[in-house]
């Protein structure tokens, strides 16, 4: 892929070179985004995503909004992931739903956080056929959503609802 070798310096990928070529690639991706290949959009966004992961979890003290640069990063990967799932991508709906949905937690946008993954786990609700790869994380995020609502009795009957269909090895199901 062509950001992986534009961030090499002497065989070896740096975080410098990285950061690099995720700013040109996104200045490309907002300047003719239909030229952009798929698979460096979902690796920019996750690099977006992960960098503002990385930045909130180094110190207790750090939030999203007393950092101008981690705030650009969530908007700009919340466009790519808004504009992957709008491509009708059924393979990684649920995966760029949980990751939107959390960027939209951290950006204090509870509602729409909220309608993305209502709209998920009413797919679990009518294919429980189909196999999803984390019913478990979607459902928790959409619970703490709730109970940052104050909707505690939603968030109650949604772990009522579901907790009986978790895994037994995931980390989200009662002892």
């Amino acid at each position: 892929m062509l950001f992986r070798s534009l961030a090499k310096r002497d065989d070896v990928i740096d975080d410098e070179h990285l950061g690099k070529a995720a700013f040109n690639l996104f200045n490309a991706y907002s300047i003719a985004k239909s030229k952009i290949n798929r698979n460096n959009l979902i690796w920019l966004s996750d690099f977006l995503s992960n960098k503002v992961n990385s930045y909130l979890s180094e110190n207790y003290k750090n939030t999203l909004f007393a950092n101008r640069k981690m705030v650009s990063y969530s908007e700009n990967a919340s466009k790519i992931y808004r504009d992957l799932l709008n491509n009708a991508d059924e393979e990684n709906f649920e995966e760029f739903s949980i990751k939107l949905a959390y960027l939209y937690t951290l950006q204090d946008n509870l509602d729409e956080a909220t309608t993305l993954l209502e709209k998920l786990i009413q797919n679990y609700r009518f294919y429980p056929e189909n196999s999803f790869k984390a019913p478990e994380q979607a459902i928790f995020e959409l619970a703490k959503i709730y109970e940052k609502q104050n909707f505690k009795e939603k968030s109650i009957a949604l772990y009522e609802e579901f907790i009986p269909i978790f895994k037994k090895e995931n980390r989200f199901k009662s002892q």
